[in-house]
This record gives C-alpha cells, structure tokens and sequence, in this order.
C-alpha cells in the first residue's frame, strides 16, 4: 500500500479492496442480451443471502463483501480529517451496505450513477450520511467545461 504523490501532491493509495467486482466471462464486455439473465438470478441469489452465487468465472458478493469489510476496517482506523475514496458500482453498492450496517443482500437498494458522489461524516457513533449519489456537477450550469 505505497502512499504516493498525485499531481497536486496530494497524498494517495490504491487498494484493491476497493475495486469493481470481477463479472467472469461478462468482464469488459458490452451488454449483450445473452447477459441478462445470469445477472439477474445473481442478483436474486445474492438478495436471498445466497453470497456465493457468481457469474461464470467471477467473483461471488461473498467475496466482494470480504474485499470490502478489509476496506471499511482500514478507513474506521484512518486519521485523516477528509478521505476521498473512488470505487464503482457494484463495490460501492456494497459499500453503502457497510455505511448503513445493512446486511449485503440489500446492495439493490442503493442506486448508482457514474461518478455520483457521496459523503459521510464519520463520529462516535460511526458514519452519518450527508449526500447520496450526488450528479449534480455534471451540470453544465456549474461552470465544468463539459
């Protein structure tokens, strides 16, 4: 876990903990019909507590949420005042569970939006949620350039 210096040396780490979940044989394709149903028994699987259904090849939210428990034990220990994490989808959606001590089977009932962005504030009594998949500045109007 090498800390490292980004271009405006603000100090930063990637760990794979974090990272999107492993589809299997689905990984960096496009959608395709032939997708769809073995997701959706996944995700019924994973709804109904069965964590170790995954697609072929990938990996299972079982093992998703393993990755992620190791996360959340390393930010509860952080002692930075400010932390900016970056993940995807199906991790975040998985690490919305850990912030609200849900159980992993109720990852569907957080939706997420590419770089929707979320915040919590963390005290004695753990993490309190300030914004949830926040789009906002993807608006124009905000003076960003796209």
């Amino acid at each position: 876990m090498p800390f490292s210096s980004a271009n405006k040396g603000i100090p930063w780490v990637q760990l794979p903990e974090i990272n999107e979940m492993n589809w299997g044989i689905h990984e960096g394709k496009s959608y395709a019909m032939w997708m769809e149903q073995p997701y959706k028994e996944a995700i019924t699987d994973w709804q109904s507590g069965r964590y170790e259904t995954r697609l072929e090849n990938g990996e299972s939210a079982a093992e998703l949420a393993a990755r992620m428990e190791l996360f959340m034990q390393w930010l509860e220990n952080r002692e930075e005042s400010t932390i900016l994490v970056c993940s995807h989808g199906r991790a975040m959606r998985c690490m919305m569970t850990y912030f609200f001590g849900l159980p992993v089977s109720e990852m569907e009932k957080f939706s997420h939006k590419n770089t929707g962005l979320y915040q919590f504030l963390k005290d004695q009594n753990g993490f309190n949620s300030i914004l949830m998949n926040d789009i906002s500045h993807l608006n124009s109007d905000n003076g960003f350039p796209f």
